[in-house]
């Protein structure tokens, strides 16, 4: 297979189709594509269970019991509409093929009959199928039969809840089976109850038809519904009573069907006459208070020969019993006397007495003294059907991921968010790295801000902003001019050094230096070489490194701006390399350590990483870092390198050149070596002491995470300034009395993601308490051309790095009565750790997206498209944002902007055309319309405006792109609205990721040939989210431990806390004996190849956990392992 999409799981979707006892004691948890097993006790945790992987998604499952042989077999539907059947080791022992099980985002039922063998599923929600199924000795088959599966009832309302029940017809002598249903009409709104019959004969050869029984009857239960209920079908649920009838159960009122040509029956002295209408479940419900609370389709029931115990339980915090009592039993004349519906009200233990909204999200019976409840707070919960009291919890928490990108550059790691009902959100960063490499020895505490630091042999030296020198944090006196300390203590304090660094491998501890008079120096040595064009001044940057190798021959690097100097011993290597085009600036020099070195590494204050090959001097290898500036410090006795800026912490390997991030929670000031010692300055008055673990390979999956209990994260940003801090747009749902329904409070909030902490909130509806955020996004300074931006102007440094601390923020006016006189785009920064509000602007349309765009624009999406420019003053302090574009009406809802700058499909068409000093590319912006698919327009400068001398150097005019010319193809989205989506352009052209409403996810590949390749599949829920690792480039070639190349292109995250990267691979083997599970698995997930093929790593590996999957697949698509 030449090209392949590569699906990896990081956290799967968690969500309970079934949990089953088995008589043996063991506990199986049906999850949609792994089900758990373990043994049934109060020291059972979910991360214990054993698990086993299968193929497709699993939508039903019901346990089913021999009662000859005592065998027990669990019967599983899958959304493909493949039903099989497990033995209790849960190995399959047959599938039936019955139809695409398409039954929207509603659960299928499953309904068994034991006595006629047969297994009922509604697959589409307006139908009813029969399987019939043989079970001899310890063998379960399905029927093979041009009539198996059969359909029994097709009404034209939904199906939301049926049962089975057995009853005698005593004008015939026999038993007959039953099939009872609720139904709900989409239209009206309405419930209705039916139920139908087959009359059972000597014979079974016979098929018998379904006859009715009780004829289709509206259910009058909407006097007290809510408007927010209307479209509820979990208002009313029943339960079939054997010989006795039916019994209908709401919050309002409840009816009692009596058995068609059964008994008769009287309640509280009155006859019932086909069906009576009773009490509600609860006094308290007759008025609006129930709110929205509904009622789960499982009912219990306990009876006796004195009365009937029915219990109802609720999506809130408690349950209802109902109870009916015998009075009298008339046996020759059939009729059965009731008392009145007495019914009580339990709060179910455990559950939160003041939480609003849907706490119990499943009910499920497990035996005859026990059920359980999968809940929002509490996860698992068994519970006593008798006395409603707590057996044992299980930990399952139930989420929403609602975002997740790649934080970082190179090594980026995979953060996502979210939250559950209960508004509490999380926010999980995961990467591979090294856990424990360091250990802490010793922390030095500065009673005075430190100003720079030293490691020596055997101590570490700090001089602080007051002019004290502290050595192993005792006060010691050294002249104040002190320019370096050697690490043989050696105090260097001569006014005529400007720069000093230690001579790495020389145990005599030696230095070399520059003078202010262009001299290089060495301290062992009376020799001073003069360094051709020297410049002396304190605008220049000086970088010095020394190394000394196996023979003793030193090898000195010298950097007077981005200009370098090569020595060995005292002679000039060769002639000196400019390396302006690469960097910023050179912020550090690293001689890598080596008997005969090589190479040198160099470091830049944007965060770039170089490898200059010395022979050459060639760059061979550049790989971006971070955002902040790169130092280096060699480690001790390994000849491997720290790599590390304010925010990260990276080991490079000098044997094969891979770099390693390593865990470390601190911010990094400095970073010293001595002996086996590594100093590291982690603020201004802290200095900790640690000793290093040389073992690069034992990496491990890192995870740190920030929980919320009052908010949760619908999206975050990260900005350019920094990989350790991100803002999340954070949500807490809240009931308003003024406005009866719940309403949105939103805020801002800065994480450390390093520290796990949340550093800064700002409560945005407290200003805007009208408003909501809509969107976020960071405005990263992007190297590239405006369109119409003259060639010679650029930002200064000073100007990007403030504007790297910036975000954009969106919003949406929910309840304003006139929104156009309102602010509703924002701007903040992040200053020390702080959120600030700086200036609003009123664009008097709605805005829905926002995108960032090269250098100081970003779009914005609503009504209408236009292009908005943010200028800062460094004299003033002060920003600036104006629209620099026309404004393109939008119909429909826009979710999200796609920027394809500089496609073609032509190679000739990317000569972009010079025209007065202007630079004219060709820029592309697609929205996502999620009414009416892509629509694509062209961004170009006006003419006319380049051709005058104004003060603003550009103009930007929007126009749509017709069909002909459009390179993504417009995508019709019917019945199936498009979600999500987002675009990468790497080499081979552009690849566009699609989510739509059915949970299948489309990978679209143009390449600049012109050639159209896709591949889809399905996912187990919905998508809530598609973003792609960088905006314009693959994010790296990432390196497996085979050494197989494969790159991350896209972040999935699911409703239900599921998150997935998406990887390409253009040559990737797969062993023989995978080849069957996965056709298996492409087969049911719905996979259409055409020209990209798909591997689902999940299914790899059936016996192994998650975590294993991730970590001990064939490959090791989520590296850790990046060469420079």
């Amino acid at each position: 297979m030449a090209c392949s999409i590569i699906l990896q799981e990081l956290e799967n979707s968690r969500w309970i189709v079934s949990v089953v006892l088995l008589r043996g004691g063991e506990l199986v948890v049906v999850e949609p594509d792994v089900i758990r097993k373990g043994p049934y006790s109060k020291d059972l945790e979910y991360g214990n269970m054993a698990q086993t992987r299968i193929t497709g998604y699993v939508i039903a499952a019901q346990l089913y019991t021999d009662f000859l042989t005592g065998a027990e077999y669990l019967l599983i539907l899958k959304d493909c509409g493949v039903l099989e059947v497990l033995d209790s080791n849960l190995d399959r022992l047959d599938m039936l093929d019955i139809s695409r099980a398409g039954n929207g985002n509603e659960q299928p039922l499953m309904v068994l009959d034991d006595r006629n063998q047969k297994i009922y599923v509604n697959t589409k929600k307006n139908q009813i199928m029969a399987i019939q199924f043989k079970v001899s000795g310890e063998r379960f088959n399905f029927i093979r039969s041009d009539k198996n599966p059969q359909s029994i009832f097709e009404p034209v309302e939904s199906i939301i809840n049926m049962e089975i029940s057995w009853h005698v017809d005593f004008e015939f002598g026999r038993d007959f089976v039953a099939m009872s249903v609720l139904l709900f009409d989409e239209f009206s709104k309405r419930y209705y109850f039916e139920v139908i019959k087959q009359q059972q004969v000597d014979t079974r050869k016979k098929k018998q038809p379904w006859l009715s029984l009780i004829e289709k009857t509206p259910l009058e239960v909407d006097a007290y519904r809510t408007t927010a209920s209307m479209n509820s079908k979990r208002l009313v649920t029943f339960k079939a009573v054997s010989n006795i009838g039916f019994f209908i159960f709401s919050l309002h009122c409840n009816f009692f069907f009596e058995l068609p040509g059964g008994s008769m029956h009287t309640l509280a002295g009155k006859q019932i006459e086909k069906l009576v209408k009773c009490e509600c479940l609860d006094e308290s419900f007759n008025d609006n208070s129930c709110g929205d609370i509904e009622l789960h389709s499982s009912v219990l029931l306990l009876q006796t020969v004195n009365d009937l115990k029915f219990t109802v339980v609720t999506t809130s915090n408690f349950a209802i019993t109902v109870k009916i009592d015998l009075v009298q039993e008339d046996t020759e004349e059939l009729v059965y006397h009731w008392d009145r519906f007495l019914s009580s009200k339990h709060v179910l233990c455990g559950l939160p007495t003041t939480a609003t909204g849907c706490q119990v999200v499943q009910f499920m019976p497990l035996n005859s003294s026990q059920c359980i409840l999968l809940t929002v707070t509490n996860g698992i919960i068994f519970i006593g059907t008798k006395n409603f009291r707590i057996y044992h919890t299980i930990s399952f928490p139930l989420r929403t991921a609602f975002y997740s990108a790649g934080v970082g550059e190179n090594f980026s790691k995979h953060v996502v968010c979210g939250g559950s009902q209960d508004n509490k959100g999380f926010l999980e960063s995961r990467w591979i790295g090294l856990k424990d490499f360091l250990s802490l020895n010793q922390t030095f505490t500065s009673p005075n801000k430190i100003f720079k630091i030293w490691s020596t042999r055997d101590r570490v030296w700090w001089k602080t902003h007051d002019g004290r020198f502290y050595q192993d944090g005792k006060i010691v006196d050294v002249p104040s001019s002190v320019i370096h300390i050697s690490m043989s203590d050696e105090v260097v304090s001569e006014s005529a050094i400007i720069i000093a660094t230690n001579i790495e491998n020389d145990e005599e501890g030696n230095y070399c230096f520059i003078t202010s008079g262009g001299m290089l120096c060495w301290s062992n040595e009376d020799l001073q070489i003069k360094i051709k064009n020297f410049k002396s001044s304190k605008l220049v940057r000086y970088n010095l490194a020394c190394f000394k190798d196996a023979e003793g021959t030193k090898v000195t690097v010298i950097a007077i701006d981005n200009v370098l100097t090569l020595l060995r011993g005292h002679s000039v290597n060769t002639e000196s390399l400019n390396v302006t085009s690469r960097l910023e600036a050179i912020s550090m020099l690293c001689v890598v350590p080596s008997p005969q070195p090589k190479y040198v590494l160099l470091g830049d204050i944007g965060g770039r990483l170089l490898r200059l090959d010395m022979e050459s001097m060639a760059i061979v290898s550049e790989i971006k870092v971070s955002c902040g500036r790169v130092r280096f410090c060699g480690i001790p006795k390994s000849g491997d390198v720290f790599v590390y800026t304010p925010d990260d912490l990276l080991v490079w390997d000098h044997s094969d050149f891979h770099i390693t991030r390593v865990d470390f929670k601190h911010t990094i000031c400095h970073i010293s070596s001595r002996n086996e010692m590594i100093d590291i300055m982690i603020d201004d008055y802290t200095v900790i002491s640690c000793s290093v673990h040389s073992d690069l390979l034992g990496t491990e999956m890192i995870t740190s995470s920030i929980t919320s209990s009052s908010h949760f994260h619908t999206k975050f940003v990260q900005l350019p300034c920094s990989t350790r801090y991100v803002v999340t747009n954070s949500l807490r749902s809240e009931y308003s009395v003024d406005y009866k329904r719940n309403i949105l409070h939103t805020e801002l909030q800065l994480h450390d993601i390093q520290s796990g902490k949340t550093v800064s909130r700002h409560d945005v509806s407290k200003l805007f308490p009208q408003a909501i955020i809509s969107d976020i996004a960071a405005v990263p300074f992007e190297e590239g051309f405006e369109l119409g931006l003259k060639a010679s102007e650029k930002k200064s440094f000073a100007e990007r790095q403030t504007l790297s601390k910036c975000f954009i923020v969106s919003l949406d006016y929910e309840t304003a009565e006139d929104d156009n006189e309102l602010n509703n785009l924002l701007l903040f920064s992040i200053d020390d750790g702080v959120i600030e509000f700086h200036l609003g602007l009123r664009t008097r349309s709605v805005v829905t997206t926002l995108k960032n765009y090269y250098q100081h624009l970003f779009l914005a999406a609503g009504d209408v498209l236009q292009i908005f420019k943010i200028d800062y003053s460094v004299k003033d302090n002060a920003f600036k944002i104006e629209s620099v574009s026309n404004e393109i009406t939008l119909l429909g809802f826009t979710k999200s902007l796609l920027l394809l700058e500089n496609f073609s499909l032509n190679h000739d068409e990317k000569k972009m055309p010079k025209r007065n000093d202007y630079i004219f590319p060709s820029h592309r912006v697609v929205g996502l319309n999620i009414f009416k698919g892509f629509q694509e327009y062209e961004l170009f400068c006006n003419d006319e405006h380049c051709n005058q001398n104004l003060e603003i150097p550009y103009i930007i005019r929007i126009r749509p792109i017709p069909n002909s010319r459009r390179i993504i193809e417009s995508i019709e989205t019917f019945n199936d609205q498009m979600m999500t989506s987002a675009s990468l352009i790497n080499g081979t052209g552009i690849y566009l990721a699609v989510a739509w409403t059915n949970n299948v996810v489309t990978i679209c590949r143009t390449s600049y040939n012109g050639l159209k390749e896709s591949v889809e599949f399905k996912m187990p829920c919905q998508v809530t989210n598609i973003t792609s690792f960088g905006q314009n480039t693959f994010n790296s070639d990432v390196a497996s431990e085979e050494g197989k190349n494969i790159s991350d292109i896209f972040m999935v995250t699911t409703c239900q806390g599921g998150s997935y990267i998406l990887h390409f691979e253009s040559n990737l083997s797969i062993k023989s004996e995978q080849h069957q599970m996965l056709e298996e698995q492409n087969r049911f997930i719905a996979v259409a190849e055409d020209g990209i093929g798909f591997i689902d790593t999940r299914i790899l590996d059936v016996k192994k956990s998650s975590h294993d999957l991730a970590m001990d697949a064939f490959y090791q698509p989520f590296s850790h392992r990046h060469y420079c």
